[in-house]
């Protein structure tokens, strides 16, 4: 190996913890009708993989002092639209998932302090009736 090849090994070793070390990855686990929930820093940019157990509709919301926005990812669609503003205002989604694993993508002001509360609550029908005879 020359010795240009182990300059250019070394530096995109470097790039990749660099990088790497710039985001927190969690792991949120949503199944049944209890609320699941996380904490990320409210600063910067964080990331959550969620694992939804089955389909249905869920609401994902962000809570701390500062306000932080909430975008999804989705292996199929990419990302979507960042809800809530970094340092103004908590966002929410209301979102159809199906089943399988999603990034949740956190975006907090860099001066931000403390931390960012994630919930994930399955929307349940209260008053569900079985029209099935």
């Amino acid at each position: 190996m020359t010795k240009r090849k182990k300059i250019v090994l070394f530096i995109s070793a470097v790039c990749t913890i660099s990088i790497s070390s710039l985001f927190s990855f969690k792991l949120l686990h949503a199944s049944g009708s209890a609320p699941t929930a996380s904490q990320v820093p409210a600063n910067n940019t964080n990331s959550i993989n969620i694992k939804i157990a089955k389909f249905g509709r869920y609401a994902i919301i962000a809570n701390s002092k500062q306000g932080v926005g909430l975008q999804l990812v989705d292996r199929m669609a990419g990302p979507g639209k960042i809800y809530g503003a970094a340092g103004q205002k908590n966002g929410r989604l209301d979102e159809f998932l199906e089943n399988g694993d999603y990034k949740l993508i956190t975006h907090g002001h860099p001066k931000a302090h403390g931390k960012a509360n994630i919930k994930i609550h399955e929307f349940k029908e209260l008053h569900a009736k079985n029209h099935r005879n």
